[in-house]
């Protein structure tokens, strides 16, 4: 990811901001020839030489008007670069001025750009000429952002202060409707420039905060004014001013005086700018060489450093001065000055008066006998870099206070390192050009990293308006990183400064400016530019900070995009592939599945196009996280294959089975006719006993719409997880993985109850209802590799889940349990004839747990058809009078040994195969019999149980049966039971002489 130019801002028409200041001239008529007198008579004789020597007037003409014409556009576009411009901070103030003329423009919302990216325009809210006389031009601009003071602000400034700087001296500051608050004279100069520093804390522990100062720069002189002073004294002169406007009277205080220090730079013979690098404090060896230079070898040392606030100039002789001023004294307060600011307020306040009352004009503000004007602290000139013939143009610092660029007369750009004060770089062939700076914070690596311990890169902006170009360098011996053509008529703004008015506790979650610095097109498009950390560093660092960008974007871009977007699919996989660093494709593949939106076809050609990237490699050039990260999508890639099959198979129609209950019980299952009648017969009357209440009184219940949508492929894949399984003893936290290793997908243990339902009706659901067949199912989960006991969990959670499940759909529940048996170990479901198979076990338990005793009834039935299947059981048709022969044939075999030597001799064929796990599948099935019937007996609904206010449904299980021991039915029933004698003789019938519970 490299560098780009984001606009954040537009003018509303700057044609019209330019005409104001450069207004188009007029076509001067030219005197008619025509005319009698001498002027026609030179007109002729002109004519007739030029025409005798062959001269065309017209082409000549022509070719002064080209050129002319060339020249005025081309002045006419480089207006911006003439002008003297100030973009607040908080891209919410524009103040353009030139000569004696000054435009505001404010951000206003406009309807007509509703729905485009910037819906706001910057609108001119006050144009007019601000000198007093014709001598007097602005020289200096600056929009100055305060912070508001109410606890209800979202971190926007609550005012913007237009600070004016005049060639008379004059220092006035207006707000942003053109509203005087306040004239200062403060030195008897030309004020060259206007720079201010706000409050920023200290990045580590014994680092000095930067506190707020206004500073203004005289020819020869520097005037620091402290920003709270600054903001007080504004906020007093703001509501003075209200009041006089609104009442039209004129009720003065004064205001509290302005606290400020002023030094003068004698020692430099011209200064062309400079910037304040804030208090420092010199180790103890810089403070005795400083001393032994200045003092000599007897000079005064004190015990410890004192804080200095340190100047950098830039001019001629020396081309770069450091001075430093000594803090720990006051510079006093001039009473003359104060006395002057209050007659200045009160011009002011007259002024809006006469202006609100409609009489009068500006006040003379200037008339009035000047202040006095206290002479300046001469600062002396530390050192410096002396070049008789360089003469430096401007200097900027960047936000750490550790370099400062200047430009000079010889088209140079030099890099200077303010604490050793030396140039440590040079750019040639920059002639004009305009410097900016721009600090890049490193984005988190780790989700739990502290935040705290961040790392900070400067960038050098240079904007060459000769070539056209903007180039972006890395200081201080950085390559350059990125470079734009771009117009050369723009204008660089660079304010190296936020919201005044801020401190250690109101900085937290304020954004004190929202750019560092911006280019203003002569289109009118303000534009700043965006650099990624990762161009800060290099080779691994600089691959993982680079991913890092890339995953941010690719985050930014699915949030703010949609399904029916163009290019969707192609921008996400290009974003994907030029990720470099494993684990970092990894989080993007992650957080691409995790996109809820995004259709199931374009998550696998997502995932398609990983896969052949990674396998493009080879497994012998891929590192651990590559192979984890190829496993991981190659485990996505046949869930997500899985899902999109079974979704296709959910959509047929549903087929009406053809099979009558019976049939699928005898056919089937295998069981015999009298046991499938026996079943029927035991459904019927639980149907007929167990009606449900009237929908009067039947219970109310809220159903959304969203509870009957099959499961989001999102939320498919959450819900399983994959692991490495290794067939060889091998470490598997090598590099190299074993031949041997394997990935499984398992439903994941985080998984909820609720997903998990959801699962179950997404796979199970549509066979069941009948949409599609079983083995067409089946074959399409077995290619997806889960593992069989997690199926066999899902599909018995589904269909024990509800209770009213149908002898009908008994033929697609058969033929799954026995595919899903099929796919699992045969040592797990076929044992010795005295052992149990730990498979059944499992299917045996959660049926016996099941409160939804005719779902697991119908279980059982078929998962021992299944096991019988599995075991060559085959299910021979029993005598009804059976058990009267049984009893017959033991009391004669008691009676007569002679019949049991006879029967030892039967044949073989005539033997039944029993083992234990038929039998407890016997005992099992003989429980949800019972079971059943107890529920049938719990849930019969007269008049006289439907009518009773407050009765709770009683579920009960098989587990719960068996693990609450004897007298479990006398607890659960309660008291008499309201029934009729029909419905007592069927609960005695079938739990008079086969019942397997102790209810005693």
């Amino acid at each position: 990811m490299s560098c780009q130019l984001s606009a954040i801002s537009k003018f509303h028409d700057i044609s019209t901001v330019r005409n104001f200041f450069f207004p188009s001239p007029s076509k001067e008529s030219t005197p008619n020839r025509d005319e009698g007198g001498e002027d026609s008579v030179s007109t002729s004789m002109n004519e007739d030489w030029n025409a005798a020597w062959g001269f065309d007037d017209e082409k000549v003409m022509v070719q002064e008007a080209e050129v002319g014409d060339g020249s005025c556009e081309h002045d006419h576009n480089k207006w911006l670069q003439s002008c003297l411009v100030s973009l607040s901070p908080t891209n919410d103030v524009l103040a353009i001025a030139h000569g004696s003329k000054i435009c505001i423009m404010t951000q206003k919302w406009d309807a007509k750009n509703k729905g485009e990216e910037i819906d706001t325009r910057l609108m001119p809210v006050w144009e007019t000429n601000l000198g007093l006389d014709e001598k007097e031009t602005i020289t200096a601009v600056l929009c100055l952002p305060l912070a508001s003071q109410k606890r209800s602000t979202q971190g926007g400034p609550d005012w913007t202060c237009i600070i004016v700087g005049f060639s008379s001296g004059y220092v006035r500051m207006y707000s942003q409707t053109g509203v005087l608050l306040l004239s200062q004279l403060l030195h008897l100069e030309k004020v060259e420039r206007l720079k201010c520093r706000t409050y920023a804390p200290p990045r580590f522990l014994g680092m000095a905060e930067t506190h707020d100062e206004l500073l203004i720069m005289y020819t020869k002189a520097i005037v620091s004014i402290d920003g709270f002073s600054l903001i007080q004294t504004l906020r007093a002169c703001r509501n003075q001013v209200a009041r006089a406007t609104a009442s039209g009277t004129e009720n003065l205080l004064q205001p509290p005086p302005l606290a400020y220090k002023k030094w003068s730079l004698g020692d430099q013979e011209r200064v062309g700018d400079y910037v304040a690098c804030g208090v420092v404090c010199a180790n103890p060896f810089d403070q005795l060489k400083a001393a032994s230079m200045l003092g000599g070898m007897k000079a005064a040392v004190k015990t410890s450093p004192p804080a200095m606030s340190v100047f950098l100039t830039s001019g001629s002789g020396p081309y770069v001065g450091f001075f430093y001023a000594i803090e720990g004294f006051a510079q006093p307060i001039l009473s003359e000055v104060a006395i002057a600011m209050a007659n200045k307020i009160k011009s002011a306040l007259l002024s809006a008066a006469s202006g609100w009352l409609g009489f009068g004009g500006k006040a003379k503000e200037e008339k009035e006998k000047p202040p006095k004007i206290e002479p300046a602290t001469p600062l002396p000139l530390r050192f410096g870099l002396p070049d008789k013939r360089r003469c430096g143009e401007m200097i900027i610092l960047s936000p750490n206070n550790n370099f400062a660029a200047t430009t000079d007369s010889f088209g140079r750009i030099i890099l200077i390192d303010v604490q050793r004060g030396m140039a440590v770089r040079m750019w040639k062939g920059y002639r004009d050009a305009q410097l900016g700076w721009i600090e890049v914070k490193e984005e988190s690596v780790e989700p739990g990293k502290n935040n705290d311990h961040y790392r900070l890169a400067q960038f050098l902006i240079i904007y060459a308006p000769r070539r056209g170009i903007l180039e972006v360098w890395l200081a201080a011996h950085g390559p350059r990183v990125a470079a734009f053509n771009v117009s050369k008529s723009c204008r660089l703004v660079c304010p190296c400064y936020g919201m005044m008015g801020l401190n250690n506790v109101t900085c937290r979650g304020v954004r004190s400016r929202v750019f560092q610095c911006a280019l203003i097109d002569p289109d009118g498009v303000i534009k700043t530019i965006d650099i990624p950390f990762h161009l800060a560093l290099s080779d691994k660092s600089s691959k993982r900070a680079r991913d890092l960008h890339l995953l941010k974007k690719l985050k930014t871009f699915l949030k703010e995009s949609s399904e029916d977007r163009e290019g969707l699919q192609e921008t996400i996989i290009e974003l994907l592939l030029d990720l470099k660093v494993s684990s970092i494709a990894h989080q993007a593949i992650e957080r691409v599945l995790s996109t809820r939106y995004l259709p199931v076809k374009v998550m696998q050609n997502i995932v398609r196009a990983s896969i052949k990237r990674l396998e493009a490699r080879g497994d012998e050039t891929l590192d651990l996280d590559s192979r984890m990260m190829l496993k991981f999508c190659k485990a996505q890639r046949s869930l997500l294959a899985l899902y999109a099959s079974v979704q296709k198979l959910n959509s047929g129609q549903i087929e009406e089975n053809r099979l009558s209950a019976s049939e699928i019980l005898t056919d089937v299952l295998r069981n015999s006719s009298r046991e499938a009648a026996m079943v029927l017969k035991t459904l019927l009357r639980l149907d007929a006993l167990t009606t449900p209440p009237s929908p009067e009184r039947q219970p109310s219940r809220v159903t959304f719409n969203d509870d009957r949508q099959p499961i989001a492929a999102t939320s498919f894949l959450h819900a399983f997880s994959y692991r490495s399984l290794f067939s060889t003893e091998e470490d598997p936290a090598s590099a190299s993985p074993p031949s041997g290793k394997l990935t499984q997908i398992t439903i994941s243990k985080e998984a909820t109850e609720e997903r998990r339902l959801a699962l179950a009706e997404f796979l199970f659901g549509g066979c069941l209802r009948g949409t599609c067949q079983a083995p067409e199912l089946v074959s399409v989960i077995q290619e997806s590799g889960l593992p069989p006991d997690q199926l066999m969990n899902l599909l018995l959670l589904h269909w024990l889940s509800e209770s009213g499940r149908s002898v009908s759909s008994l033929g697609s529940l058969y033929e799954l349990v026995k595919s899903i048996t099929a796919m699992t170990d045969v040592n797990e479901v076929v044992v010795d004839s005295n052992e149990f198979s730990a498979w059944w076990t499992r299917v045996r338990n959660m049926c016996s747990q099941s409160v939804n005793c005719r779902a697991a009834y119908l279980a059982v039935l078929v998962c021992k058809a299944v096991a019988a299947h599995a075991l060559g059981v085959v299910p021979k048709e029993k005598d009804p009078d059976a058990d009267s022969a049984s009893s017959t044939s033991d009391d004669n075999e008691a009676g007569d040994g002679t019949k049991l030597s006879s029967d030892l001799s039967l044949d073989s064929q005539d033997w039944e195969t029993v083992t234990v796990d038929m039998e407890s599948w016997e005992v099992l099935l003989k429980q949800c019999e019972d079971v059943l019937a107890i529920t049938t007996l719990l849930n019969i609904h007269t008049e006289e149980v439907a009518g009773s206010a407050g009765s709770e449904q009683i579920t009960v299980s098989v587990s719960k049966l068996l693990q609450s021991g004897k007298g479990t039915w006398g607890g659960v029933h309660g008291g008499p039971t309201h029934c009729h004698d029909n419905e007592t003789k069927y609960t005695r019938e079938e739990m008079g002489s086969n019942h397997v519970f102790n209810y005693v």
